[in-house]
């Protein structure tokens, strides 16, 4: 038996190569998402690619609880894995870099760098296809893995706690309105500490700051025409940190939300394109992360290897959109035109690089 050395927000338990103990260090009232969804998909739903569901711990009776049940630990058999995906998609992109840097961008890929969605539509260029290889392949499994875990919580059933309910005017509108606040804030605390900035972030900083009227008002540009979609429950946090490769497959794995958030939200029914949206971004991390580990090493790559930067990136996040869309095609919880699909992701998009 030992503590896992991986910092987080929990405190977790090893025992052997079999299970995790994950004890859950901050106590609300409320069963905590991650041992909730995790044993509705275990016992519930036939979505398998999850850690196995051992069992949890429950207390009630708390002073100030008002008689609500609190998790306080979750059991799951460990999965045998070759990395989460951050760290196997780094190793991946490093192997990307060093075979790119020799290499001039192709002048005729111009029109590859336009963004996932409309790339979604068409196969890969023979160029990402040779220099991405298998990790387009890979992209394509994880969205449809999402399409199936976004399936398995969209499905009708007796359970309140998951049963897919209308996502109305009334709630778009009051997220929108949640999500123009926190944007608000954040553009307040960038403006707050402009003058403490790096001076090469700066400029960069500040030309984010001149467009503060044009971010926000991109958060009211859904109109009355959008048609209905329903609201389910979702991972919530979802990103490469939040999966395991598993051989040629991925396993999703730690539903509790973002944690700062409070119990109640992080519990709420949503858009799954929320977990769209983050896992989209996420590309985005990673291939400037890996760009920044890889120039380190290579001062003299950087102008060059930003365009190859920007192919991974739109490239692997295309395949993941095509690959979700035709998975969760026809399901209620989607935007049935094209036009709402994009506004919708759009906005949780944004969302996602203001947060």
């Amino acid at each position: 038996v030992r503590r896992s050395s991986v910092e987080q927000s929990n405190t977790s338990i090893l025992f052997g190569d079999r299970f995790i103990l994950k004890l859950f260090r901050r106590q609300e009232p409320g069963l905590n998402p991650d041992a909730e969804i995790g044993q509705y998909l275990a016992e519930k739903t036939n979505f398998d690619r999850i850690p196995p569901f051992a069992g949890s711990i429950e207390v009630d009776g708390l002073t100030g609880f008002d008689g609500k049940i609190a998790s306080l630990a979750m059991l799951q058999g460990l999965v045998a894995n070759e990395g989460d995906g951050w760290k196997w998609t780094l190793e991946d992109l490093d192997r990307y870099y060093e075979t790119c840097a020799p290499l001039p961008f192709p002048e005729n890929l111009s029109g590859e760098l336009r963004g996932p969605l409309e790339l979604s539509d068409k196969p890969p260029t023979q160029v990402a296809r040779d220099h991405l290889g298998l990790y387009l392949e890979a992209g394509a499994t994880l969205g449809r893995r999402t399409a199936e875990l976004h399936l398995a919580l969209g499905a009708p059933t007796d359970d309140p706690a998951f049963a897919p309910e209308a996502l109305t005017d009334m709630d778009l509108q009051a997220q929108l309105t949640g999500i123009r606040q926190h944007a608000s804030s954040v553009l307040d605390v960038l403006k707050e500490r402009l003058s403490h900035l790096p001076d090469e972030v700066v400029k960069v900083a500040a030309s984010v700051l001149s467009r503060r009227r044009q971010i926000l008002d991109h958060f009211g540009s859904l109109n009355g025409d959008f048609q209905r979609t329903q609201r389910i429950r979702i991972h919530g946090d979802y990103h490469l940190g939040q999966v395991l490769r598993v051989k040629t497959d991925f396993v999703i794995l730690d539903f509790e939300g973002e944690p700062a958030r409070p119990l109640a939200v992080r519990r709420a029914k949503q858009c799954p394109l929320k977990d769209v949206a983050g896992m989209l971004r996420s590309f985005g991390y990673a291939a400037y992360a890996g760009l920044m580990n890889y120039t380190a090493r290579h001062p003299e790559d950087v102008t060059r290897l930003e365009p190859w930067a920007q192919l991974w990136e739109r490239s692997a996040a295309a395949e993941f959109l095509h690959a979700y869309r035709d998975a969760a095609q026809g399901a209620d919880f989607l935007p049935p035109r094209q036009v709402d699909f994009r506004k919708l992701l759009n906005v949780f998009l944004l969302d996602k690089v203001v947060y």
